[in-house]
């Protein structure tokens, strides 16, 4: 990226920490609070909870609380300082009754507790928290919370109507998550965001927390290709604080691996001040930080706490992260989630099988049906938690290409209260074929109908927007005519550079520090800059912290 970089790149503006806002945020909190003694900061992390998902199936309805249940008691049991959720907590963006209440049930039952809160949030409050309280939960005077919850929202979960409400903002003035991330989108055009860090103090550890939550990928891909329509504020140094005192952390929500650039967000877009990034949505389990090449920050994917698709990158298994902060340093340890549901999934090539006969779907089903025994019984030997065995997930991708396919519910009908899925053990699908070079391709292949979303819908609207003036005679020298079902509608080409793959995994090691930037000259560089952030940019300063 190099050069090209310096017109993608947010400027990095300054935020002044005012003195007083530590004076206000420990002002008669004494008593209650003991003194801090520790200069740890103790986070747990997790992603993509998806409460509710399932909730009318009666064998999976309560897994996802299971697993958020067991989120939550970790917390409590390895004595976090707060919990950090990275969006998607809910499954439906208007989550029913029973889910809400469950869920309350659960944050009631850890958050709210007598044990002391031991950091303080001392940026304005006002500006990281959009409610009409304006503070942190547990500043509350009326409430006693241990156990400290900070998210944003997903995709799931985000805001909309009117008044730009989610169900986060419900349990936000219920005082029991401190949702951020929250933007206001500004501006003309694309629109322009101001990501204001919550500054959070424990001992001689300066956390800056930014978050941001989801925003349609198209825009926000726009949006940091655009110069200042993504603002970062940073913390202004003080007297006995510098800005490179502070470990900068960003929690996020959105598309990170898709073969069409303008769909995703590149790690690349991302400021190298960064020392660590929280990446949701992406429901895969990478939850080992890796270091982005040339960017000098680590990402860790967590991944989902409940399988939502029944594809081979939820088949891992589940894991939570818990992040060490000590200075500037970070250590980090996967723990491993026992309650969630067994999950086996396979692939099947029919033509690959010898013992097959093609003529015969006896065979084919005889074959099948092993694969699923050994699956089920391999689930059960492997099975985390052996007092409370679970029926499995079990999913078979069957390539059936010069075979008949196979009624999926039928053949599932033997499966039942064997498996949490019968009625869908089996997907097929079939290999997609190689065209020689210069064959031409079918019209009714180019719009194949799982193939429409990628067609260009601008192109479409426009030929049927003509098809209709056509017709009724308002298009000079054109005679109505039948508009042509199969139109012959080529495909947009899918140019662009594609994006790679995050690096190999960074050496276990004790404690990881800040990376240092890139040296001039080096692969990844910049050659118009040697610091991570910009020089010359002005202070942007929130009128609340003049």
């Amino acid at each position: 990226y190099g050069a090209s970089r310096q017109s993608q790149r947010a400027p990095c503006s300054l935020l002044p920490l005012s003195i007083r806002h530590f004076r206000r945020a420990t002002e008669g909190k004494r008593e209650k609070r003991r003194v801090d003694t520790s200069n740890t900061l103790r986070v747990l992390v997790a992603t993509d909870c998806h409460l509710g998902y399932m909730e009318k199936d009666e064998i999976r309805r309560f897994d996802s609380f299971q697993a958020f249940d067991e989120i939550c008691s970790i917390a409590e049991e390895k004595e976090v300082d707060f919990l950090l959720l990275g969006g998607d907590l809910f499954h439906e963006n208007k989550p029913s009754r029973s889910t809400l209440v469950k869920t309350i049930e659960i944050l009631r039952r850890y958050c709210l507790n007598d044990r002391p809160v031991q950091f303080q949030v001392v940026s304005d409050q006002t500006v990281n928290f959009l409610n009409m309280f304006g503070h942190v939960n547990y500043e509350d005077p009326h409430f006693n919370v241990g156990l400290p919850v900070f998210s944003i929202h997903g995709n799931h979960d985000d805001p909309a109507g009117v008044d730009n409400l989610s169900a986060m903002d419900i349990l936000s003035s219920c005082n029991l998550v401190n949702y951020f991330g929250k933007t206001v989108l500004g501006g003309s055009g694309v629109g322009q965001i101001n990501l204001y860090p919550i500054l959070i103090w424990k001992g001689t550890t300066l956390l800056a927390l930014y978050g941001l939550g989801n925003i349609r990928d198209e825009r926000l891909n726009r949006m940091f290709q655009t110069p200042h329509a993504v603002q970062w504020i940073r913390p202004e140094a003080q007297e006995g604080f510098q800005v490179s005192d502070w470990f900068n952390m960003l929690v996020l929500h959105q598309n990170r691996i898709k073969t069409n650039p303008k769909n995703a967000i590149n790690e690349h877009f991302l400021p190298r001040f960064l020392d660590f990034v929280v990446w949701g949505h992406e429901h895969e389990c990478l939850i080992e930080p890796k270091e982005v090449p040339g960017m000098g920050f680590h990402i860790s994917q967590p991944g989902s706490s409940v399988a939502t698709s029944l594809i081979d990158g939820e088949a891992k298994p589940k894991h939570i992260l818990l992040l060490e902060i000590k200075g500037t340093q970070y250590r980090s340890t996967k723990i491993l989630l026992k309650s969630v549901r067994p999950f086996e999934y396979a692939e099947v090539v029919l033509k690959d099988i010898p013992e097959i006969d093609p003529n015969d779907q006896a065979s084919v089903l005889e074959y099948l049906d092993k694969v699923v025994r050994n699956m089920i019984e391999g689930s059960c030997r492997n099975s985390a938690s052996k007092s409370e065995l679970k029926l499995p997930l079990v999913r078979i991708k069957v390539d059936y290409s010069g075979f008949m396919t196979i009624n999926p519910q039928r053949f599932g009908q033997k499966y039942v209260g064997k498996v949490a899925n019968p009625q869908d053990i089996l997907i097929f699908s079939k290999a997609a074929k190689k065209r020689q070079p210069g064959e031409k391709t079918d019209d009714t292949e180019r719009l194949r109908p799982e193939e429409l979303n990628q067609q260009n819908i601008e192109a479409l609207l426009a030929e049927s927007n003509l098809s209709r003036m056509a017709e009724s005679g308002r298009v000079a020298g054109s005679a109505p005519a039948d508009p042509d079902p199969e139109s012959g509608q080529t495909r947009p080409e899918s140019g662009g550079v594609g994006l790679s793959r995050p690096g190999k995994p960074v050496p276990t090691v004790p404690w990881v520090g800040r990376c240092s930037p890139p040296r001039v000259g080096s692969p990844g560089a910049d050659p118009t800059q040697s610091r991570p952030t910009r020089s010359g940019v002005g202070r942007l300063c929130h009128p609340c912290l003049q």
